[in-house]
């Protein structure tokens, strides 16, 4: 079975826009926090449109088979990231990390890239599977440097498995990217 694992880019600037693809995604700044549960059901998503429409790296004009969409909201002190990832075959998903920053790549899983000081050079690198296991590190020189003993020490990450999809709900805080 192939690996099924989607990277998001997203880079942050304080003018809280993100890129996808070339295309500028904007975060909302959120009234109250979302409760960090999987379901993405608070009032601060209802306020934010998703974001999708992947295509395959190696074909750059054919959209991918399995979509999956996004949302993006901050407050003072989180960013939080809502996701639905189209899975037709949920039992057939690879979760077999289960502790945190284990090889959480080699599962189906979500991977998100912030870059907050938007130099493309150094980044914090999150990878979340199924079972909402993280696995995180922060990244310098172009990416050549990988850090894994960092963690963002108050990441919360939640997971549903839906028939047909499964979803991601997660807060990073803001001073866990300095």
């Amino acid at each position: 079975m192939l690996k099924k694992c989607l990277s998001v880019m997203f880079i942050i600037a304080f003018t809280a826009n993100f890129t996808l693809a070339g295309r500028t995604v904007t975060a909302v700044k959120c009234v109250q926090a979302p409760v960090i549960d999987g379901k993405l059901n608070d009032a601060c998503w209802k306020q934010v449109n998703w974001a999708s429409g992947f295509r395959v790296l190696s074909l750059r004009r054919e959209q991918a088979e399995k979509q999956t969409k996004f949302k993006i909201t901050y407050d003072n002190n989180n960013l939080y990231v809502a996701a639905v990832l189209d899975e037709p075959s949920t039992v057939s998903l690879k979760s077999t990390a289960s502790a945190r920053d284990d090889q959480v790549w080699r599962d189906d899983c979500l991977e998100i890239f912030l870059d907050p000081n938007f130099d493309k050079t150094t980044y914090f690198h999150f990878c979340i599977n199924s079972k909402g296991v993280i696995y995180d590190e922060s990244r310098r020189q172009g990416g050549y440097v990988s850090d894994p003993v960092w963690n963002s020490k108050h990441a919360q990450v939640k997971t549903r498995i839906l028939p047909g999809k499964w979803t991601l709900e997660m807060s990073i805080p803001l001073v866990d990217l300095p």
